[in-house]
């Protein structure tokens, strides 16, 4: 599918998904990211994005990545939970 430009998004999406859950956060961030250059409004890949950073101790920028999931659906229990975890690791 990465040949297939229409399909690119989901290739970078499930790349960066994959590494995630193997635990390889610095490649899933490259893959995520390119994703997200194509399409930047799908919640999967913000929060999977935004966990990557968390896990990175990249913790403003998990914020931000998780606020912007969060304005696209406000019903995300798990993100605002991981949000609070972030914010209290911050003190």
């Amino acid at each position: 599918i990465k040949q297939d430009e229409r399909l690119l998004f989901d290739y970078y999406l499930i790349k960066g998904q994959a590494n995630l859950g193997m635990g390889k956060y610095m490649q899933a961030i490259e893959d995520l990211e390119e994703g997200n250059r194509i399409y930047n409004s799908d919640t999967r890949l913000l929060n999977s994005l935004g966990f990557c950073y968390y896990k990175t101790a990249q913790k403003a920028r998990a914020v931000e990545v998780l606020n912007a999931s969060l304005r696209l659906n406000p019903q995300q229990e798990d993100v605002k939970k991981l949000l609070e975890e972030i914010e209290k690791g911050s003190d």
